[in-house]
């Protein structure tokens, strides 16, 4: 359901560039909300907003390639909605396995499960390998295309979305490493010390194993979706150019990037994540970050708030009193019959 935008969006996608701001305004947003999202899932221990938050930024990657107005964005766009539905499907799944297990949420109360939990910490690898668009699984071959169909676009549009994607990417590797490390590796917290840790139980782990096969064979299925997809729709039989250089080192490269710091962090430990928000301005950065740029608080204090204060103000208008209605309902009468009388051209 949460992609249901994103298809009515591509499906509609020969119609709404009759406006002409209209592909700057989709992609302009799409980037954005990649690049948010991805920096709030850094910012949280619930591993199902963690989850939450990188389905938002990957919704955002389809988003801004649909803003690309080609036939290539286009398939690019839908391309990583089926490879994400996989690899989220399979990520969300693993994450229940563990919730069902350890009786919580918070990553901070886990640790150390990769050696009660084999399956669930495989499968949970793969989907984050995909995620991460390590390559050979399914989210590389997508995002990937995403990334080089902005650098083919070409211009100062192209390489800025070209460059916050990227980044984004490099975010994407950071949180996704931290989540797993957090949830599977390490010690065990003394909150699971006191419990009896077994594997999830078979009608759990089967749906793992077989969308873990998934995100690894669905990739190399590009040519066959493209064909698929070009008959289903009237934008024609799609070609893909040759794999350019640049965006595929700058994917690879974003491995790297936000990998090696994760791992120093977070796998390793050597250096502690408390330290990076000692400063004023880090640990100011961080509270917006974990609380999602106070989005859910200015919908709160304005809407909700605001809509609560607007009805209390009508409230005083419904008194109860049955001669009060009616004088109420009588008096509203009047003002029809005055208005049909004045504006309605009825002789009197």
């Amino acid at each position: 359901m949460v992609k249901a935008g994103v298809y009515l969006v591509a499906r509609m996608s020969m119609v709404f560039p009759i406006v002409s701001t209209y592909l700057y305004v989709v992609a302009g947003v799409g980037v954005l909300t990649a690049f948010m999202a991805a920096t709030m899932a850094l910012a949280t221990f619930d591993i199902k907003r963690v989850l939450a938050y990188s389905t938002i930024s990957q919704l955002g990657y389809m988003m801004f390639a649909l803003g690309l107005g080609t036939s290539g964005g286009w398939f690019a766009s839908q391309f990583h909605l089926m490879s994400h539905a996989l690899f989220k499907a399979l990520l969300f799944l693993c994450a229940g396995a563990v919730i069902h297990v350890t009786g919580t949420r918070d990553m901070r109360l886990m640790g150390g499960l990769k050696r009660h939990m084999p399956i669930t910490y495989v499968s949970f690898v793969i989907g984050a390998l995909s995620l991460s668009a390590v390559p050979p699984f399914n989210g590389f071959w997508s995002k990937d295309l995403i990334l080089e169909e902005c650098y083919n676009l070409g211009g100062e549009f192209g390489y800025l979305l070209f460059f916050l994607g990227t980044v984004t990417a490099i975010i994407t590797v950071a949180y996704t490493i931290r989540m797993l490390s957090l949830a599977f590796l390490g010690e065990e917290s003394s909150f699971l010390k006191e419990k009896k840790l077994n594997e999830a139980p078979k009608v759990m782990t089967f749906p793992l194993v077989l969308l873990a096969s998934t995100c690894v064979l669905s990739g190399f299925l590009q040519p066959f979706f493209a064909h698929l997809m070009s008959q289903a729709t009237s934008i024609g039989e799609l070609s893909f150019p040759n794999i350019s250089l640049v965006p595929l080192s700058c994917s690879l490269l974003a491995l790297v990037t936000g990998g090696i710091p994760a791992y120093v962090v977070y796998v390793k430990r050597s250096f502690s994540p408390e330290r990076l928000t000692q400063g004023s301005v880090a640990r100011g950065v961080y509270k917006i970050l974990a609380n999602g740029y106070y989005f859910d608080v200015f919908y709160n204090r304005v809407f909700v708030k605001g809509a609560c204060r607007v009805s209390n103000s009508f409230r005083k208008l419904q008194t109860g009193i049955l001669n009060v209605n009616m004088l109420a309902a009588f008096i509203g009468f009047l003002l029809l019959v005055g208005l049909l009388l004045t504006f309605g051209g009825i002789p009197i």
